[in-house]
């Protein structure tokens, strides 16, 4: 998480940027922004009198880990969409090429004092669950054993209900993409095929998914972090 000094705030164009608070406030009215966007946009408006390199962004808001340049694409796509901004006629960020980002906002310095009082009241978020490089194999370790003991109660169910492993056909199977992403791991199948469980890696984030195989009904997700 991108640490800011002591009662550091800015506004620009009716936002306001509350970085201790760790909230983002348009007329009034919050605007949700994922925890790695957020300190993105922090770190832009904090030096935003020069262009901040993709290195010094992917260090800044990821310290502890190593990510690919695609996690820092992704989290300007989501500020700029959360901002009202577009990359083809950018209002607030500006994409240079060959060398980074910078925040071309017309940005001013605010106090608490000259905050309305509905905003300085606002709790402040809680900050982000943080996994350190030693700790990641702890989080994966888990999110692992999550997928053998759901592995584990499919099958009991399933044994509860069929005693004899029922014949599949050759020519009946059907070969389906379970993501869209390409970053599963650690995949399990309940024992009739009927749902798949894997982990999704992104970064420094890791979620369980529970995925029917057939086209009936959808897929639901057990994030083990649920701040990033």
């Amino acid at each position: 998480m991108v640490r800011s000094s002591a009662g550091q705030n800015w506004e620009f164009d009716g936002f306001k940027l509350l970085a201790d608070k760790r909230l983002l406030v348009c007329d009034g009215t919050p605007v949700p922004l994922m925890s790695k966007a957020f300190d993105t946009l922090v770190f832009l408006v904090a030096n935003r009198h020069r262009v901040v390199t993709k290195d010094e962004l992917l260090h800044a808001v990821w310290p502890d880990v190593t990510v690919e340049e695609g996690n820092l694409t992704q989290q300007i796509f989501l500020l700029r969409k959360a901002l009202g901004d577009n990359a083809q006629n950018p209002r607030y960020i500006v994409t240079v090429p060959g060398h980074g980002y910078r925040c071309t906002a017309r940005v001013t310095e605010i106090s608490a004092a000259d905050l309305p009082a509905d905003v300085a009241a606002a709790p402040q978020s809680p900050p982000p669950t943080v996994w350190t490089r030693s700790q990641r194999p702890v989080k994966a370790a888990v999110l692992v054993s999550s997928i053998v003991a759901l592995g584990t109660v499919l099958a009991l169910a399933w044994r509860s209900t069929h005693r004899e492993r029922p014949y599949i056909d050759p020519a009946s199977i059907h070969v389906t993409r379970v993501t869209e992403t390409g970053k599963a791991t650690n995949a399990a199948i309940s024992p009739d095929g009927r749902y798949v469980a894997y982990v999704e890696n992104d970064g420094d984030e890791y979620s369980l998914w529970l995925k029917r195989s057939r086209p009936a009904g959808g897929r639901k997700s057990f994030h083990a972090d649920p701040g990033s």
